[in-house]
């Protein structure tokens, strides 16, 4: 049985977890409180200290209450709304996007340079039977339309201005073991290997990473506005 002091303090820590529930509904402080004063009153006729120090702080208590029912935490425990601008929120996003958009810009300039500048001084038809007859060309390509890229033992591309009939230069460049290939005329410029893959890989690598965040960042949004789900 309780002494009326044992009462009073019963009375005065229901009230204070009653308090720290009261956003709840009230069918939920009926769940979570239907027995708290008869449980109160069974731990202070137990003795062996005050309620506070058997059951810790009321505001305590009452988010264990909450925990064991699965009821949604006090508004002030729940995370403010977020208040930094975006590109900060977003900054996995964010950086994600610029690489992409720098990896881009920088294979179109790599496009760009290797369609306009084949990366060596220009060759006459003379120059190029000289230095294929010394050995040192690997590769030469007909493009058509008098135009050619010669490749050196370097990997050194030079453009070549070539005749309309190039099968009399190209046997002797055969002759010289030199690799000839006849490349069709397109409208636009051959990527090189390279370039090729990098664009392959932002197509099936990077759309799908910064989709990938896409889909993130909004999860993210979502929890940080609902807060964290109560534990049961």
């Amino acid at each position: 049985m309780t002494t009326p002091h044992e009462t009073d303090a019963v009375a005065r820590y229901a009230a204070a977890v009653r308090a720290a529930v009261a956003d709840l509904g009230p069918e939920e402080r009926v769940q979570l409180l239907g027995d708290l004063e008869a449980h109160l009153e069974e731990v202070a006729a137990e003795g062996g200290g005050s309620l506070t120090e058997r059951l810790g702080p009321p505001e305590a208590y009452a988010a264990e209450l909450r925990a064991a029912y699965g009821a949604a935490p006090p508004r002030s425990s729940r995370r403010p709304v977020d208040a930094r601008p975006w590109w900060r929120r977003r900054r996995t996003l964010a950086i994600g996007a610029v690489l992409l958009v720098a990896v881009a810009g920088a294979v179109a300039w790599d496009v760009r340079s290797a369609s306009e500048h084949p990366g060596g001084d220009a060759w006459s038809v003379s120059r190029l039977q000289s230095e294929a007859a010394a050995g040192h060309v690997s590769r030469m390509e007909f493009r058509g339309n008098g135009s050619g890229i010669a490749t050196d033992q370097s990997g050194t591309r030079h453009p070549v201005t070539v005749p309309d009939s190039t099968s009399d230069l190209a046997g002797t460049l055969v002759s010289d073991n030199v690799d000839v290939s006849y490349v069709p005329q397109s409208n636009g410029p051959v990527l090189p290997l390279h370039v090729f893959w990098v664009l392959a890989l932002l197509l099936y690598l990077g759309v799908p990473t910064v989709v990938v965040l896409l889909v993130i960042g909004v999860l993210w949004r979502l929890y940080r506005r609902l807060g964290r789900p109560a534990a049961s």
